[in-house]
């Protein structure tokens, strides 16, 4: 037996309308009560993968959730800068082509060979030239000396009459030292009639006494000079063969620290 409250239906129970709604769709009807003591009904708001739907009685027409979209493929593409990928609106990430990130590493440089190098490093190149062009000019110029000090002692052994290759001495010229000397001295014993005397013989002695310290001297001027002359064209190619080894050193120096070795 249905419970009577107060000359109204059991507001626990509601009596559906027999018709249609006034919007025309069949509903709740009019008629419907609520209970009093029953909890407040909440609005809510549903929600389909991520997608909000508004609650009724808003004033909005309610859509069923369209077909999940498919994730894109590309995602959004990389580039510069931070790259990655974007996140899809209904779903997981979706990741990009990948980002650039930082600059690429700079490509190693092999270092050129040490003769490469020197044959491309225009300071060495530059002081090896200047070197080795002063060593050309100064043994040009002991060439020159070399050769000068020869004619000139060639000339002065003809001037004093002895044949240094021969080893003798030319009595008959009289344009010569010792032809001058044995002419004068022949003449002036034959005239006393004293060419068989021990007096021409000690006289033609100290004529080639006097004649061979005169060559002594000749060679012994020649022997020194082209000695110190030799020790002093080696001191110089030691010293030009020291300042090109100290130009190379410092070219290498310079590719060492260029490369990092």
């Amino acid at each position: 037996m249905a419970r009577q409250w107060a000359g109204r239906t059991n507001p626990a129970k509601t009596t559906r309308g027999a018709g249609n709604g006034r919007s025309g769709g069949s509903g709740v009807g009019s008629n419907t009560m609520r209970n009093p003591f029953a909890a407040p009904v909440t609005k809510k708001t549903y929600e389909s993968d991520g997608a909000p739907f508004l609650p009724v009685g808003t004033g909005t027409v309610l859509k069923e959730p369209s077909q999940r979209s498919a994730p894109s493929s590309g995602g959004s593409s990389g580039g510069g800068g931070t790259g990655g990928g974007s996140i899809g609106y209904f779903g997981g990430n979706t990741f990009g082509g990948g980002g650039g990130g930082g600059s690429a590493p700079a490509p190693v440089v092999t270092a050129p060979s040490k003769e490469d190098y020197l044959a491309g490093d225009s300071g060495f190149q530059t002081q090896k030239s200047a070197l080795l062009g002063a060593l050309e000019r100064y043994l040009s110029d002991v060439d020159f000396q070399r050769s000068t000090y020869t004619t000139d002692y060639g000339k002065s052994l003809r001037d004093l009459g002895y044949d240094e290759g021969q080893g003798t001495w030319n009595w008959e010229d009289p344009i010569t030292a010792s032809g001058r000397g044995y002419q004068n001295q022949l003449n002036d014993f034959a005239g006393r009639n004293m060419l068989q005397s021990q007096g021409y013989a000690d006289a033609f002695n100290e004529l080639q006494r006097m004649l061979g310290q005169q060559y002594d001297a000749l060679s012994g001027a020649k022997t020194t000079f082209m000695t110190d002359l030799d020790n002093q064209t080696a001191n110089y190619k030691a010293e030009n063969t020291a300042s090109q080894q100290a130009a190379r050193a410092e070219a290498l120096q310079r590719r060492a620290a260029q490369y990092g070795l």
